[in-house]
């Protein structure tokens, strides 16, 4: 459930896309710094946006690197680095990780037990540091297994579940801002939920993993 909040590059000018490619940089070097090659492959662009919104409300300075990488070998580019950065990272290897779970537990695949026992101990070092936060975001996940282990539910109940687990990593600080970061979060849990959704329902078909559109899509097709 992840790559769904994406800039729209033509419409940018190109130094707002430098901006905005500083701060994925960013994440992308405290992911390495913080869990290796393998932490740096959950980079994902939803996060980058979470740190962008996260450095601009609490006015947050950065600090600015210059680096060569994996993919720019050739030529530093810029990178902005803040407290965010590090948060951004954290989250994106705990949620990964149970994406790598849940991969599992839906067809037993090599692909997500490979990615959930890469990153458990990772995701062990994200619990220690963030210890209510992460149990909150377990019980939701497991709200959300148990919402879907049930069966035919309505989409705005499974999506409502993500749209929880998302509220709670927008509140980074338990602070006056944490109501409204948990509704941007929330409900962009929910669009992100039903994207992904839609976008996997002919796949989980074939695979008979659960998914909120299956009746209207089966109604749709047998028209």
């Amino acid at each position: 459930m992840f790559g769904y909040v994406l800039v729209n590059k033509p419409e940018l000018k190109i130094k707002d896309f430098e901006l905005y490619r500083s701060y994925y940089c960013g994440i992308c070097h405290a992911l390495k710094e913080s869990y290796g090659l393998t932490g740096r492959m959950t980079l994902n662009y939803d996060m980058t946006f979470l740190a962008m919104l996260l450095s601009d409300l609490y006015d947050k300075e950065d600090c600015d690197f210059e680096a060569k990488c994996l993919l720019h070998p050739a030529k530093k580019h810029p990178e902005k680095r803040n407290e965010f950065s590090r948060y951004c990272a954290d989250m994106t290897i705990f949620l990964s990780y149970y994406k790598g779970v849940d991969d599992w537990l839906d067809d037993h695949g090599a692909r997500g037990w490979t990615e959930k026992n890469a990153l458990k101990r990772k995701a062990l070092r994200v619990k220690e540091a963030y210890p209510e936060k992460c149990a909150r975001i377990e019980n939701n996940l497991d709200m959300l297994r148990i919402v879907e282990s049930a069966g035919e539910q309505p989409i705005d109940k499974c999506a409502n579940a993500f749209g929880e687990i998302m509220g709670e990593i927008f509140c980074c600080k338990d602070d006056i801002f944490r109501d409204d970061l948990f509704k941007v979060g929330f409900f962009l849990g929910k669009f992100i939920y039903i994207l992904d959704a839609y976008e996997d329902i002919e796949k989980d078909l074939e695979k008979g993993s659960f998914n909120p559109f299956t009746a209207e899509y089966q109604e749709v097709k047998n028209r």
